[in-house]
């Protein structure tokens, strides 16, 4: 189901199947020092596409959780779980719905 296509040899992999090395050259503002790595040709690859706009989402479930800190009003119960149903559906449809691109280490 979350198997997806290698950009450099076209095997099926997972993402949990990536292995990692360390980039040749870290630039200043680098968020993730590593890349992923295809298990089969060991060339590096990347989670891309637009699916990862679905983790937008995130947003109001975020705020969501901050009203009962600086408000006095109460949120009810349902709404938390409202609010992880839809964290557990954004990650899903974000892994579903990703595609593998070509990264390249220069």
């Amino acid at each position: 189901m979350f198997k997806k296509s290698c950009p450099w040899c076209s095997s099926k992999i997972t993402p949990w199947q990536l292995g990692n090395r360390p980039k040749k050259t870290v630039g200043f503002l680098t968020v993730l020092p590593n890349l992923a790595i295809c298990p089969y040709c060991a060339k590096p690859v990347r989670i891309g596409g637009k699916s990862l706009y679905v983790l937008l989402v995130f947003i109001p479930v975020i705020t969501l959780g901050f009203v009962p800190i600086y408000t006095d009003y109460e949120m009810p119960d349902w709404f938390f779980i409202v609010g992880v149903a839809t964290i557990i559906i954004a990650f899903s449809l974000a892994m579903f719905f990703s595609v593998f691109n070509k990264d390249y280490d220069l």
